[in-house]
């Protein structure tokens, strides 16, 4: 039997405000052509050996169950394990109220009696806006082997919220200190990926004690109020990470999966993202198509020019249409001798013809899906 559950939490209970999760879990925010962003801590996980998931949710969540389903993409559709996906909502102790989640605690006060049936020893709780291809086979050794009560996984990134968890630690790798940072950081430092082991027993005891305290956050009240009365562990995670908060930030690790580099860290041969499959045609290229340095999804019919971009899949590019800088997602139609420069696209958008849409790098522009410009 594995020793390890995982429990995945669909939403960051201190995400700043972002546009593509204004009707969408962060979960099932599209990324990189094809996947959610899901798609990586969950692929990580199986991967790993992990065959008990369970996603905890907390608001828009149908097109997330729309994209899990049963799990058989990620070979989670087992009978007595597998995916599960699970309410938000917890109530007080006399069943009169019900509330929704304040926070991670809150949220895992909700589905006890889950945790409570688990089988497995040891719990993994993790956010799905993560940006990374984790080997925990090597995390949980790492955990076992040091005696952690709680083992944190980070990066050496740059901070890009001020929910990011910055930790510091001694020369043994446990955690003396996490702070939150307090503005944008251009300089890299070692941050939490919100990724935390420990056993299921200690899971529970932290969720009785913030129970009677009313305590929500996880970050704040198991982690940070408890470096001196646990033994909270880090671990590296040194290839490519990114967790995405805001729109400026997820169309700058967007960008990033155009360097070869980069997308070899994340989709490993040994270590494939899973993702659901769409049976769709062969990209169409047509006579003026003129594509560089792009990522193009199946099912696109391109007529124009495409440079430094990712399109998604089923998206129409008629001629003349120059589009650089962008992120195009699925069913969208750009009409002849448009022009798109730092623009993002939610899902299923018509642009007439000859309309010019310019944000800037700092600033790229969002048009919420569904629109007609």
């Amino acid at each position: 039997m594995n020793l390890f559950a995982g429990i995945i939490f669909s939403d960051s209970y201190s995400a700043s405000p972002n546009m593509l999760a204004e009707h969408r879990t962060l979960a099932s925010i599209p990324f990189c052509g094809r996947f959610r962003t899901i798609d990586f801590i969950l692929s990580s996980l199986v991967n790993s050996y992990v065959d008990n998931v369970a996603v905890v949710t907390k608001r828009n969540y149908a097109s997330l169950e729309d994209h899990l389903g049963g799990g058989r993409y990620w070979d989670l559709d087992h009978r007595s394990s597998g995916l599960r996906i699970l309410s938000p909502f917890y109530r007080t102790e006399n069943n009169t109220e019900v509330f929704m989640a304040r926070g991670k605690l809150d949220a895992l006060r909700s589905v006890q009696p889950y945790i409570k049936s688990l089988k497995e020893e040891y719990v993994v709780l993790t956010d799905a806006n993560i940006i990374a291809n984790i080997d925990f086979e090597s995390v949980f050794d790492f955990h076992i082997e040091s005696g952690a009560d709680i083992t944190a996984v980070y990066s050496n990134i740059c901070s890009h919220s001020l929910s990011d968890l910055i930790i510091q630690k001694d020369d043994s790798s446990r955690i003396t200190q996490l702070i939150y940072a307090v503005d944008e950081q251009q300089k890299s430092q070692d941050m939490a990926l919100g990724i935390y082991i420990m056993k299921r027993s200690l899971l529970l005891d932290i969720i009785h004690y913030a129970d009677e305290h009313d305590h929500y956050s996880f970050e704040k009240y198991a982690l940070i109020k408890n470096t001196k009365t646990l033994k909270i562990m880090g671990y590296e995670h040194k290839s490519f990470a990114g967790i995405i908060h805001t729109v400026k930030n997820y169309y700058d690790l967007s960008m990033q999966m155009l360097d070869e580099q980069v997308r070899k860290q994340v989709f490993r041969q040994d270590s494939p993202i899973m993702t659901r499959v769409m049976d769709t045609v062969p990209v169409l290229y047509k006579y003026n198509a003129n594509v560089e340095n792009c990522l193009i999804a199946d099912g696109c019919k391109i007529d124009g020019t495409v440079k430094n971009s990712i399109v998604f899949r089923n998206v129409t590019i008629e001629s003349g249409a120059v589009i650089e800088n962008s992120i195009i997602m699925q069913n969208s139609v750009i009409g002849k001798n448009c022009g798109l420069n730092y623009v993002i696209l939610d899902k299923n958008i018509e642009v007439s013809e000859y309309k010019l849409l310019h944000g800037a790098p700092e600033y790229p522009y969002v048009f919420v899906k569904n629109s007609k410009i």
